[in-house]
């Protein structure tokens, strides 16, 4: 199982700094887990979801500029049992985050994936 979460999730608190692994741009002072920078996205890709809030556009571009040129099976294997995390508590009505995207594209492709 691979799971995600934002940063400043009750859920997360106690794990093992190994299991943790930023997919974010920026991750929170203190932070003791591993980054993965592929899967972050550029500043300019942020802003056409938080500033102009098009998800459609977003979705679009950040799968076809950092998804696609991921290995989904070698980053299914790497990141089992680990919890991916960004910023975005996905449980706010209207939230949207990379990690769906991630966690959507391993899924469609065999993987177990859960939010936490």
């Amino acid at each position: 199982m691979i799971y995600t979460s934002y940063f400043a999730s009750p859920k997360i608190r106690g794990l093992d700094s190994d299991t943790l692994v930023s997919v974010a741009r920026t991750e929170p002072k203190g932070y003791a887990g591993k980054k993965v920078a592929f899967f972050a996205p550029s500043w300019k890709l942020i802003d056409i979801w938080k500033v102009k809030k098009d998800w459609p556009l977003y979705t679009k571009i950040y799968t076809r500029d950092y998804l696609a040129h991921i290995d989904v099976s070698q980053a299914g294997t790497k990141f089992q049992n680990k919890v991916l995390l960004c910023w975005e508590n996905l449980a706010k009505p209207g939230e949207h985050c990379h990690r769906e995207l991630i966690a959507s594209w391993l899924q469609s492709n065999g993987f177990a994936v859960e939010e936490l």
